[in-house]
């Protein structure tokens, strides 16, 4: 019914839009010719601000996306048509269309078409998450340009269509199980991030992860350790984190899913910081478990001097945002292989924990444009030492207790977490993680 909806709006557009040429030809008396401009902008404006063809259950942000993604099909169709219609009748003026008609409808063309497009893209540009930085500058750059502009108008208008489609189909399925509430976990669910992040309310480490799991259910607590600091450090604050929340919520324990270092942080929790009894189960996520091949080696190739500047500099700027005593040095020395291996040795699984572990890896980089700047170029350089990797972690690393391989279609490090909010070809990130609370669920933790 939409489509149908869709398709008369535009049919109308386009007579709206050429309001003059057709007045013109006809040759209308002026009370009727000003009726029926009045009546062509009266409905062009209605297009532009009405949720005409808009699903109406559907969230204001969705609604929002939709109303964006058809106006920028609309104003493609119009572009194309009304070109071809000046076009022609510039070359073929057919009495009683005169040139200073013309003229007109070339400017109220112009006009009406720029006002779709400037809409369209405000609608877009607030509500896509996919379109990116760079398809906005390119589309804002080139869209004037003719034959040009028509790859990046498909290319917008593919990404934002693209985007709508899946984000309401997990609308809708997040309302068909609503009730259920298959993420609500006997245990709250604590998320510890990694290395050189912190948790922030203005850009969540878990990307739409956390939201996610909280439409179905789960209660979430967050980490809020350093983001660069000694394992044991981190793993201080992470067992007080836990001691907080089991204390404020009586709820006895916590089910902890931990990214990258945050699953070291957790492990050094449990093992030494007498939070085993408030742990119900560990789920690490790309955690090198057995360090980092390549981090010996730039200790020992990288002067030291550099090391120390870097160091400085991220300190600095770090104290700025939050950390008490960041420690760049200790905590890349941390992930170490030498020193990952004497922390093994002393810090076992607690029998009162139930751990898993996940990991993925970069497949086929020439196959897969997709990744992001710089583990597109990271993966390259640990090639050399582990062929399997994420761009940051090996695969033979991740692997723990209770290990699964999430191979679907080639995911990095950052994938992982959702870090870039980003919807991925034939692998939805956050259906991953309902699916790992709610299996936590069955399990009754």
């Amino acid at each position: 019914m939409n489509i149908l909806k869709n398709l008369f709006s535009n049919l109308i557009l386009i007579l709206t839009t050429n309001i003059f040429l057709i007045v013109s030809y006809y040759q209308l008396s002026i009370p009727i010719s000003i009726l029926l401009v009045v009546v062509s902008l009266v409905f062009y404006l209605l297009t532009n601000i009405s949720n005409f063809g808009i699903d109406k259950n559907l969230p204001k942000s969705l609604k929002t996306l939709q109303k964006g993604n058809n106006l920028i099909l609309s104003s493609f169709i119009l572009v194309i048509v009304n070109s071809f219609t000046l076009i022609y009748s510039n070359f073929n003026l057919i009495p009683p269309i005169t040139r200073a008609f013309w003229v007109i409808q070339l400017v109220v063309s112009i006009l009406l078409i720029l006002g779709m497009i400037i809409n369209s893209l405000f609608r877009l540009y607030v509500s896509s998450l996919q379109l990116g930085i760079k398809k906005r500058v390119l589309f804002i750059i080139f869209w004037w340009i003719p034959v040009v502009n028509i790859y990046f108008w498909i290319d917008v208008f593919k990404t934002t269509f693209s985007e709508f489609k899946v984000e309401k189909e997990k609308f809708y399925l997040n309302e068909s199980r609503k009730n259920l509430e298959i993420c609500s976990t006997k245990y709250p669910i604590l998320l510890v991030h990694g290395v050189f992040f912190r948790d922030s309310n203005y850009f969540n480490y878990w990307g739409r992860i956390p939201k996610e799991l909280e439409k179905n259910g789960a209660k979430i607590f967050y980490g809020d350790q350093e983001s660069a600091g000694s394992i044991e450090d981190c793993g201080k604050q992470v067992a007080k984190r836990i001691n907080e929340i089991v204390e404020q919520t009586g709820c006895e324990k916590v089910n902890i899913i931990a990214h990258s270092k945050g699953g070291l942080d957790s492990r050094y929790a449990i093992s030494n910081c007498g939070v085993a009894s408030k742990v119900a189960t560990l789920t690490t996520i790309n955690t090198p478990h057995y360090g980092c091949d390549y981090v010996d080696y730039l200790f020992e190739k990288v002067p030291s001097k550099i090391i120390n500047k870097i160091a400085k500099t991220y300190n600095f700027t770090l104290k700025k945002v939050g950390d008490k005593n960041p420690d760049f040095i200790t905590a890349i020395t941390n992930l170490t292989k030498s020193y990952i291996e004497e922390f093994n040795k002393s810090n076992p699984n607690s029998s009162d924990v139930y751990y898993q572990s996940f990991g993925s890896i970069i497949e086929k980089l020439k196959k897969d444009k997709r990744k992001k700047f710089p583990l597109n170029l990271s993966f390259l350089f640990i090639k050399f030492f582990n062929k399997s990797n994420d761009g940051l972690v090996s695969l033979d690393s991740m692997k723990w207790n209770n290990f699964t391989f999430v191979d679907e279609t080639g995911l990095s490090h950052a994938d992982m977490i959702d870090l870039f909010r980003e919807n991925i070809d034939d692998f939805d990130i956050r259906e991953f993680y309902v699916k790992l609370v709610s299996d936590l669920k069955e399990s009754e933790y």
